[in-house]
């Protein structure tokens, strides 16, 4: 059996640059990720504004939620 070979993460993933500030991500209206249940399914918090900066996640992009 072969042993696999220890690789740095930043070889492979890479951070999201276009990061939105809060007062554009209002003004953008996006929404933020509430959960991700087991089905897949996206829940979105609807009804607060961030105070946070932001990311926009796109098709295919991987999410880890702290």
């Amino acid at each position: 059996m072969s042993e696999f070979k220890k690789t740095q993460l930043n070889e492979f993933l890479t951070p999201y640059e276009n990061i939105f500030s809060p007062d554009e991500a209002n003004q953008l209206n996006l929404k933020r990720i509430k959960k991700i249940d087991f089905q897949g399914n996206i829940h979105l918090v609807e009804d607060m504004q961030t105070k946070t900066k932001m990311v926009l996640i796109k098709s295919g992009m991987l999410v880890i939620q702290e």
